[in-house]
């Protein structure tokens, strides 16, 4: 049926949109409808528009005519599927642009008034996009601790709600016992994710005991505090005493080390470990003021005295055990040389691995952070068996690693690879005093060092891979941090010299030749030097 409309206002009132996505009605009288949808302009083949729009038009049913009211454009970008407008509440309007990693506020004018991005061009996507504000209302109580030195010391309250965005401020409360009748001892503004409070004194009970509560929106949630002990509440209920707060170790404060602190740091004492001594300093900050009980040590991996600074201090804090040591610390191809990086990404690891076995117990668990090029390039069964089991400080003696010197590449694969032959062989070891050890091996992970491989010589090739791996895209920090979680906790008990691969499924494609034809593998191989396919990362 031919198009029986008129359209007015548009770039090209004859085809005046095309490939179009999220079309919603907004308002509706008897003869108007005022409709919002996102034009693609384009299928990647087709073009009908030099940029894509946000578009906001006016339907007449008895003119029979559609006139464009305002649109919201980014010059220059043109997005082949998928995108969105949303209507805010104030009158803004805010756009998706799909297969583009961008999102866009705009005025009703038209002004643009925010612009981000959320990831690569050509790896990162978003069906739509949407902007609102959350107001976070947990079932859970929230969780106070309280501690005092002695009972001649006052006591120190912490409380955090997880999840809860409506909280002002708290008021604290003490007594002689859970019986009798409290006494408000202060209150205080809400800090940030864990709020603290000192009380004027220690309030005893008997000797050393004292029931605290905290007051938020009329309903009391009380917690029962020894000196020298901290301890969780819950709501109307006294508490036992609870296992002091525990060690996790987290080496390296990038986009990876971060998401992992912030995943597993609630309840724990955090020793964070950085080769920057300024870059440590942000990372400390922003961690502390999230709330979280963190440390920091300057740390170059590649340092034997170093890292056993790092480990001496991470044995005298706090009065909990080791919980784990997450080894995330590295340097890529693109901005470091082939000696650089085995000095840092397999003689760093053989260093973490040695020095922290002395402090593992039950239950400690050992990730490090390798990577899917551990399975590039295939390493003869003599260098394998070297990389496993010779003395760290031997390690390095080999006519291969010698070879790799040469290339920075190759020395990032072979790094990676001896990562993983390396965890396997301590794995019985650690067994022995009830630990464990595992690698886990991202693909192309959107942080500083992923972002600056792809727009080093081989980003091209690994957009390609990325774009024909499983997945189709690049995955996130807090995606690895998961996968590090599972690890560290109990539910990966029986998980032990093993690697986890998270990849998105490139490996797979690449393994099964389903990722680019065969006339373009070849082009890449003789560009570089290579005889598998494989894509430098």
């Amino acid at each position: 049926m031919a198009n029986q409309f008129t359209f007015s206002g548009f770039s090209n009132n004859t085809f005046p949109f095309a490939f179009q996505h999220h079309a919603r009605l907004h308002s509706q009288n008897d003869t108007t409808a005022i409709i919002t949808l996102f034009d693609n302009g384009s299928d990647g083949e087709r073009n009908f528009q030099n940029s894509s729009v946000g578009m906001k038009i006016a339907v007449d049913f008895d003119k029979m005519t559609c006139t464009l009211l305002q649109s919201y454009v980014l010059p220059n970008v043109l997005t082949t599927s998928q995108g969105s407008v949303q209507v805010l509440g104030n009158s803004n309007v805010f756009v998706g642009w799909g297969a583009n990693p961008y999102i866009s506020e705009f005025s009703s004018e038209g002004e643009l008034l925010m612009q981000g991005q959320f990831g690569a061009v050509g790896v990162a996507s978003s069906y739509r996009a949407f902007k609102a504000e959350w107001v976070g209302t947990p079932d859970s109580t929230p969780a106070l601790w309280s501690y005092a030195d002695s009972t001649s010391s006052a006591t120190i309250f912490w409380v955090s709600w997880n999840g809860a965005t409506e909280v002002q401020s708290w008021r604290f409360f003490g007594g002689p016992s859970e019986g009798t009748t409290s006494i408000e001892l202060g209150s205080v503004q809400k800090s940030g994710f864990e709020t603290n409070f000192t009380a004027s004194a220690y309030v005893a009970w008997g000797e050393k005991d004292i029931c605290s509560e905290f007051e938020y929106d009329g309903a009391k949630f009380t917690g029962h505090t020894e000196s020298n002990n901290r301890t969780h509440s819950s709501q109307q209920l006294k508490m036992t005493r609870q296992v002091p707060r525990n060690v996790l170790v987290i080496i390296g404060a990038g986009g990876i080390g971060m998401a992992v602190a912030r995943r597993l740091g609630s309840g724990r004492n955090l020793l964070l470990g950085g080769r920057s001594q300024a870059h440590l300093d942000k990372a400390l900050a922003v961690l502390r003021g999230e709330g979280y009980t963190v440390e920091g040590c300057k740390v170059d991996v590649s340092d034997t005295e170093a890292v056993q600074k790092l480990a001496k201090l991470a044995e005298g804090m706090g009065t909990g055990q080791l919980d784990g040591i997450v080894h995330t610390a590295g340097i890529p191809p693109v901005s470091a040389t082939a000696k650089q990086i085995i000095d840092i990404n397999l003689l760093g690891t053989a260093h973490i691995i040695d020095t922290f076995y002395p402090l593992a117990s039950i239950g400690t668990s050992l990730v490090c952070i390798s990577s899917m090029a551990g399975y590039f390039s295939p390493l003869s069964p003599e260098l394998e068996r070297h990389l496993a089991l010779t003395p760290t400080d031997q390690l390095l003696q080999h006519k291969d690693i010698d070879t790799v010197l040469q290339d920075a590449n190759e020395a990032y694969f072979l790094a990676k690879r001896g990562n993983h032959l390396r965890v396997q062989a301590a794995a019985q070891s650690w067994g022995s005093k009830g630990a464990r050890i595992n690698t886990v091996s991202p693909g192309l992970i959107l942080t500083r060092m992923g972002t600056a491989e792809l727009q080093g010589p081989s980003g091209a090739w690994i957009e390609s891979m990325v774009g024909h791996s499983g997945a189709r895209r690049a995955g996130t920090p807090d995606e690895i941090a998961s996968v590090v979680a599972f690890l560290i906790g109990t539910e990966s008990s029986y998980i032990t010299g093993s690697d986890i691969l998270v990849d998105g499924g490139t490996i797979a494609s690449q393994r099964w030749n389903v990722a680019r034809p065969d006339e373009e593998k070849q082009v890449y191989s003789e560009k570089n030097g290579t005889s598998n396919g494989g894509v430098k990362i």
